[in-house]
């Protein structure tokens, strides 16, 4: 494939990728469509410009919209690893507790010093 020129790169080649994308790398729906999108978006420039006639990637439609596999800890599981941070890091357990309690971001988390807490309130 590094050999082949953006020229002779066309839709067979694009599905080709996807199928490599969905079997072989295990991706789900959102990614492939999230790969669609983006490599569409690559082409779309080199059509404008004339180097290419067609954008491989136009015209691939996109899979259906998959349920999410994320949940939440249950409150068992919550202990479980919070127990486990706090016995590695207690650092990293009081950052946590002050994402969670206090509603800190992690940005405003990491800029956070010492002086600008005041335990007295």
């Amino acid at each position: 494939m590094h050999k082949i020129t953006s020229g002779s790169f066309n839709s067979v080649l694009a599905m080709e990728y996807l199928d490599y994308a969905q079997a072989v790398r295990g991706v789900g729906n959102t990614t492939y469509n999230n790969i669609i999108t983006n490599l569409s978006a690559i082409w779309t420039p080199l059509v404008e410009r004339g180097y290419i006639k067609k954008n491989p990637f136009q015209g691939i439609r996109p899979k259906r919209k998959e349920k999410k596999k994320r949940r939440k800890f249950t409150k068992a599981e919550g202990t479980i690893v919070l127990n486990a941070v706090y016995e590695q890091s207690k650092i990293l357990f009081y950052s946590l507790i002050l994402q969670h309690g206090c509603l800190i971001r992690p940005s405003e988390l990491l800029r956070l010093r010492f002086w600008h807490v005041n335990a007295n309130d």
